[in-house]
């Protein structure tokens, strides 16, 4: 059985030809996660498809496309001295892959630890075609180099007032 693509630009797949497994999706949400300690830009950029769309936080901008997300990435790592996405739970069903995850980070103002979902979407070839990170930067935990300063974000990983962090980044 041949299915066509229901978005444009896209060839028709046949669905025994290319066939992505939980084990894939879970592979290339480890391979995202893993990006970030490694500040690798081109690695996780090609955990996306070419036209993927990213929102982060939901309720900010939606990007769209490699050169729109490479400048979010741009943007996020000038931020960080070092960061590790940390998945927690990486949950399956069919293309939608759900990653809870905690970041820890260290900043010019010091360490910082949040938590957050990140919902995906895979196209039939393994790779993102959307996400979406659920997060609440007023949860953000800074540590007491920088607790009770209030900088203005929203943004993955702007320090804001919080607490201390359970366990040291």
């Amino acid at each position: 059985m041949i299915l066509p693509c229901s978005r444009p630009k896209c060839a028709t797949v046949n669905p025994s030809d290319v066939r992505p497994t939980r084990k894939r999706h879970e592979g290339t949400n480890r391979a995202y996660a893993a990006a970030w300690a490694a500040r690798g830009r081109e690695a996780w950029l090609a955990t996306f498809a070419a036209e993927a769309r990213q929102q982060d936080p939901v309720g900010g901008p939606v990007r769209q496309g490699h050169e729109q997300i490479g400048e979010f990435w741009d943007r996020e790592m000038a931020r960080y001295l070092s960061i590790r996405i940390e998945p927690r739970e990486i949950y399956v069903i069919g293309k939608h892959p759900v990653m809870v995850w905690t970041i820890r980070g260290v900043t010019a103002g010091g360490p910082i630890v949040f938590s957050g979902v990140d919902v995906f979407e895979f196209d039939l070839s393994g790779l993102i075609h959307s996400v979406r990170a659920f997060w609440n930067s007023d949860a953000v935990q800074v540590s007491s180099s920088v607790a009770g300063r209030r900088t203005s974000g929203g943004s993955r990983g702007s320090p804001v007032e919080g607490q201390l962090p359970a366990e040291a980044v």
